[in-house]
C-alpha cells in the first residue's frame, strides 16, 4: 500500500492555518503601508501630536473671550517662535563645541600622555 505523504487535515487545522497566513498578510501590508507612507504619516502624526498639545492653551485663550480663530493663530505662532528658538540655541551651543574641539582635543591628548609617563613610572 502506498503511504501518503500528506496528512489529511480537519477543517479546523485548515481554518487555523488559514487564519495564520492572513494574519501574515495582514501584518506585511500594514508595516509596507507604514514604511512606504512615512513621508505623509510622519507630518501629520506631528501635526496631531502639536493639536494635543497645543489645545488646552487654546481652550485657555477662548475663555478669556479671544475667538477661535484668533486664539489658534496666536498658539501657533508662539510654539513655532519656541520651536524656532530652542533651534536657534541649540545651533550656537553646536557652534560653539565645534570652534572650542580643538582645545578639547589638545586637552584629552595631554591627559593621555601625562597617564601614559605616570603609568610608566609605576613600571619602572
Amino acid at each position: 500500500m502506498a503511504s501518503m505523504p500528506f496528512k489529511t487535515r480537519t477543517s479546523d487545522e485548515l481554518i487555523s492555518l488559514l487564519s495564520a497566513v492572513a494574519t501574515a498578510v495582514l501584518a506585511v501590508i500594514i508595516i509596507m503601508t507604514l514604511y512606504f507612507g512615512r513621508e505623509i504619516i510622519m507630518p501629520i502624526s506631528l501635526a496631531i501630536l502639536l493639536s494635543f498639545v497645543l489645545a488646552p492653551l487654546v481652550g485657555l485663550l477662548q475663555r478669556a473671550r479671544i475667538p477661535r480663530a484668533v486664539a489658534v493663530v496666536s498658539v501657533v505662532i508662539l510654539a513655532f517662535a519656541l520651536i524656532f528658538a530652542m533651534g536657534s540655541l541649540l545651533a550656537s551651543q553646536l557652534t560653539q563645541l565645534a570652534n572650542d574641539l580643538p582645545r578639547y582635543q589638545s586637552t584629552i591628548s595631554e591627559k593621555i600622555q601625562l597617564f601614559r609617563d605616570t603609568a610608566a613610572g609605576w613600571n619602572a
